[in-house]
């Protein structure tokens, strides 16, 4: 969110090995299955940008219905799934084929920061930050919201546990105002768990920045085997 360029860097390495230049205050990124394109969330011009992973280059910009925040992208490559952050709110939903704004879920206005396809690709979810605390679970097929996860405070990074058979068995969410994150059985929508860190004690404190005011960690994974979650801490 500071900055136009977005860097591609080699997960062997950890080196930069490409540059995206000029997408203003973009936000999300999601990359197509097949590796040919990246799809970039543009909050500057409320814009998805497609870029050609052969050239680096912007070569398609695709009107939102409203301000972005992160994006993500159906398992098969063919949707793509926009969270809108601000007036009308709700999720956009863009072909990929046609590359086209194709439909607009309002989700009762909720505003919308996150969204993720579920490891199985049967699912879209998508999170909230404002009052009412809540994340949306939408059928992937019909695009429509089954049910919804309410949680005790706004829904920061979320993560997925998975049962043997790939399905969705938790929901694994840092919260606002929590040292820590909790965990939603994914079929009920019920907390079953919730973690705190231990308090640090002395005098560090939570630096206060723009949106991030009240988040202390903001960003969590799953490891692949089920077996360890990682959690970016900000204190």
């Amino acid at each position: 969110m500071a900055g136009d360029n977005l860097h591609i860097i080699d997960p062997v390495n950890n080196r930069v090995v490409g540059e995206v230049i000029g997408i203003e205050a973009n936000h999300g990124v999601a990359a197509a299955p097949d590796g040919s394109r990246l799809y970039v969330s543009n909050e500057a011009d409320r814009t998805v940008d497609v870029v050609d992973t052969r050239t680096l280059k912007v070569f398609k910009q695709i009107p939102l219905s409203g301000p972005p925040n992160n994006i993500a992208i159906s398992k098969d490559g063919r949707r793509l799934y926009q969270a809108i952050h601000g007036p009308p709110y709700g999720v956009d939903v863009i072909d990929t084929a046609t590359l086209a704004n194709v439909k607009r879920l309002p989700l009762d206005g909720m505003q919308i920061h996150n969204t993720y396809v579920t490891p199985d690709g049967k699912y879209v979810i998508a999170a909230s930050d404002d009052q009412t605390f809540t994340v949306a679970v939408i059928d992937q097929k019909t695009e429509e919201p089954v049910r919804s996860i309410k949680f005790t405070n706004r829904p920061r990074p979320l993560a997925f546990h998975t049962n043997a058979d790939g399905s969705t068995k938790w929901v694994l969410a840092g919260l606002s105002e929590l040292h820590g994150f909790v965990v939603a059985d994914f079929a009920t929508g019920k907390e079953i768990h919730r973690i705190k860190f231990p308090d640090l004690g002395g005098p560090v404190k939570m630096q206060k920045v723009r949106a991030a005011t009240g988040n202390p960690n903001h960003g969590i994974g799953v490891q692949p085997d089920n077996k360890a979650v990682w959690v970016s801490d900000r204190l």
